[in-house]
Order: C-alpha cells, then structure tokens, then sequence
C-alpha cells in the first residue's frame, strides 16, 4: 500500500502542536488504501430516538465491519460537516483535533435530523493488481479490473483518488409522516425513504443516487451489529442490488447499529497520477428495539 507523502508530511508537521500520535495515527487510517480501510462513517453517541432538547456527539470512523478508527477532526481531510435539521440546516463547526470530530449538536426540534460529512478527495496506490482486484472484488465492482486492462494501464503503483460522503440519522421524538430524509446534495448518496426510527418499522427503503439520479443494479453492503454485539466479530454484513429504481429494502426489525456502504469507481487521468476516482457513500443509525 502506498502513502500520499505530500499530506503525510502536512499532518506530520502539526502532529507535534496537537500532541498526540494518535492524530499522526488517525488520518494514517484514512489515508490507506480504501481496500484495507473501507468503510466510513458517522456514528452518534445516541441510540434513536431521542429526547427533544439533548445534544448529541458524533464520531467520524474508518473501518470495516462496524469496526473502525475514530477520528478527530481533520480540516485538509474533512471538507464540510452539516447538521439537517426539521428547522434548517447549519454547518458543524469543529478545530484542529477535537474529538469526537462532531461535538455537541443541539436536537432541539422534533423530527428527523441528519448529519453530513463530506471529504476532500484524498490519492492512494494499489501496488500490485491482486490488492486492486481483491478491492474491486469486495465491492462489487469486479468488471474495472477488465476496463484497467483494456486502457493499457500499469498493473502496478495504482492510484486511485477517493472521497466520502457519510449520512447519519438521529431521530428525536416519535416519528411523524412528515419526519423523513432526503437527498442532502452530495454527489454520491444513500437516502431513506422510509424512517427506520418508526415504532413497528420491521423493514425500510432506501435509495441510492449519483448526481441527484437514482442507480440500478448497483451493489451496496449493508452492516447490522446487534445491541451489545462486538465489532466486527458480530457484525452481519449482507450484499444487496439496488432495483431498476435505485431502491433496495432492509431488515430494520432488531436493535443496534445500522451501516449502509456503496462505492463508485470512474476512469481519471489525474490529480497525482490518478487513473481512477471512486466516491464512498454511507448511510448509518442506531436503533434501540
């Protein structure tokens, strides 16, 4: 696996101001391969729904299977983090190294509030094809590895540029007809539309869209780990195809955590000597069944 050295060298530089390795060690994890790190995700310090007037933490986390690094915040890795809320939305704001990365949100209104975390792009490199195929393989995206082949490029030193864009959901109050998601404006998105927080929910539809437009036929990975379960040993995960909609239905009838991942992998000819370009999207919640 290889290292994007100019942003390694950034983060090296403040390690010291921070003072701690674990922020050396935390945007190391990000920076990886998304091959060995693959998912991410934001994950409230809350078990839904919630009562109105609480405030809410949120870690940012790279993984797999539920289990993952958490984050501080990175401000040259992490490009904008929104509250949505029933009564607008508002910027979350963070410094250098807070962690949790997201502090204490206010849930003031009832309803339905999401949180958003998108990334700058980020550069990686796949040394040999084997890792990028193991990647591709794991994701859903087996055809690229002939499409690699087929425009003449190297089957070594891959790089690839990724970026995330992670939803979480945290309901507060019971849940409302009109308490529902939507789409958030990121270019790579999971959206539910149905409200997984609903009392005698037993499953929950959920769109996927790139560019505002619903994909079919695209492979998502669903993760459940059950109410005092332990990462990743008790993870659950479960390989779903959205319909020629976009849609896919998801078991929501036990408690714990919820993680919905997609990847998306196009041809690139740069920054950084990047032939392809993939964006993450993650959609999570914790349920209290």
């Amino acid at each position: 696996m290889g290292e994007q050295a100019s942003s390694m060298s950034e983060v090296s530089a403040r390690v010291s101001a921070v003072g701690g390795l674990w922020f050396f060690l935390a945007f190391f994890v990000l920076a990886c391969s998304p091959g060995n790190a693959h998912e991410f995700w934001v994950e409230p310090q809350a078990v839904g729904p919630v009562k109105t007037g609480v405030t809410v933490a949120a870690h940012v986390r790279v993984g797999d299977h539920l289990a993952g690094q958490m984050l501080p915040y990175l401000p040259n890795i992490m490009k904008q983090m929104t509250h949505w809320g029933p009564d607008g939305q508002k910027k979350i704001s963070a410094i250098l190294g807070d962690r949790p990365a997201i502090g204490a949100l206010s849930i003031g209104a009832r309803g339905l509030h999401r949180i958003t975390v998108e990334t700058h792009p980020s550069v990686t490199t796949f040394d040999t094809m084997a890792d990028f195929t193991a990647y591709l393989d794991y994701e859903g995206l087996s055809g690229i590895a002939a499409e690699h082949r087929a425009r003449g490029l190297a089957e070594n030193a891959i790089v690839e540029a990724f970026t995330r864009n992670a939803k979480a959901l945290v309901q507060a109050g019971p849940v409302l007809p009109d308490h529902s998601d939507g789409p958030a404006g990121m270019p790579f998105e999971v959206v539910a539309l149905d409200n997984p927080f609903a009392e005698a929910a037993q499953t929950a539809d959920f769109e996927l869209l790139w560019q505002g437009v619903p994909v079919a036929g695209w492979h998502l990975s669903a993760f459940h780990l059950p109410a005092g379960g332990s990462p990743p040993a008790d993870t659950v995960r479960t390989v779903l195809l959205t319909d020629a909609t976009g849609k896919i239905t998801l078991d929501v009838s036990r408690g714990g955590r919820y993680l919905l991942n997609a990847v998306r992998l196009d041809p690139a000819n740069g920054p950084e000597g990047a032939v392809w370009t993939s964006h993450w999207a993650s959609l999570s919640f914790i349920l209290s069944r």
